[in-house]
């Protein structure tokens, strides 16, 4: 089990895939990367419960971040989150932003 497990309910990874939308790659090559990532988790003993993604090209979306419609179709699909008790782990400045849009705690 993996530290994040321990501390939280749901473990999701939320990514803007602007490359799709582009047509630099296909959402079926993101899925099997997907697939393929949680795999390797899951054989660590980790757990990915959703992942979300924006393939959108323009900023004004609000499913791509730092918009919150990525969180918002989260908290559609697992009414049991609490913002409150969410926290956003990340190194960059979208995902800090991100979290702050959305009301949720950010480490990074």
């Amino acid at each position: 089990m993996s530290c994040f497990e321990k501390h939280f309910k749901h473990i999701f990874i939320v990514t803007n895939q602007r490359g799709v939308g582009r047509g630099e790659y296909t959402e079926t090559g993101i899925a099997n990367i997907h697939a393929h990532m949680v795999a390797k988790i899951n054989k660590a003993d980790g757990r990915i419960d959703g992942i979300y993604y924006c393939t959108s090209l323009t900023e004004e979306d609000v499913r791509r971040k730092p918009g919150r419609g990525m969180f918002d179709n989260i908290l559609r699909d697992y009414p049991d989150v609490e913002p409150l008790k969410t926290l956003m782990v990340d190194d960059g400045d979208v995902d800090k932003e991100f979290a702050k849009n959305c009301g949720i705690a950010f480490a990074g």
